[in-house]
């Protein structure tokens, strides 16, 4: 993967110093939906489903204890799921809204497409309805491993 090359090479040489940023990117080709992510040091892992940066442990949580269900899910299930991981990382009395979220989707047939605004809002309800927007849904101490797919 390119960019997990380009975040290595800065490793390498005294002159330059690494990349601090890890990233998700989301893919879709000939054999389906992929979800990668890169660390700094330029390693790539293939995911199910992944959350970084601070306090993702309990989002991580989260999609290790759902994402068995994802394959069969419908796309406004799996929107749901992401803002319910979303939402349990948030410190405190944090609310997730409009302002502080978005989600982008590609797939099969589908054009890149952002979601967010008005058109997230419905989501945002329907996950408020659920009872799921609540720090406590997710066990923060709960350490759970995620299968990673063969590359």
């Amino acid at each position: 993967m390119d960019v997990a090359d380009m975040h290595q090479r800065c490793t390498q040489s005294y002159v330059r110093r690494p990349y601090g940023v890890g990233l998700l990117v989301a893919t879709y080709d000939q054999t389906g939906p992929h979800l990668y992510q890169t660390i700094p040091s330029g390693e790539y892992t293939e995911c199910l489903a992944m959350a970084i940066g601070a306090r993702s442990q309990t989002s991580r949580t989260y999609l290790e204890r759902e994402f068995e269900s994802f394959p069969d899910a419908t796309l406004d299930e799996l929107i749901k799921h992401a803002l319910k991981a979303l939402s349990v990382s948030l410190a405190g009395e944090t609310e997730l809204d409009t302002k502080s979220a978005s989600i982008s989707v590609v797939g099969a047939d589908r054009a890149f497409e952002i979601i967010d605004g008005e058109g997230l809002q419905s989501y945002l309800d329907d996950v408020d309805q659920d009872g799921s927007n609540n720090n406590a849904d997710a066990d923060a101490g709960e350490d759970l491993e995620m299968e990673e797919p063969d590359m």
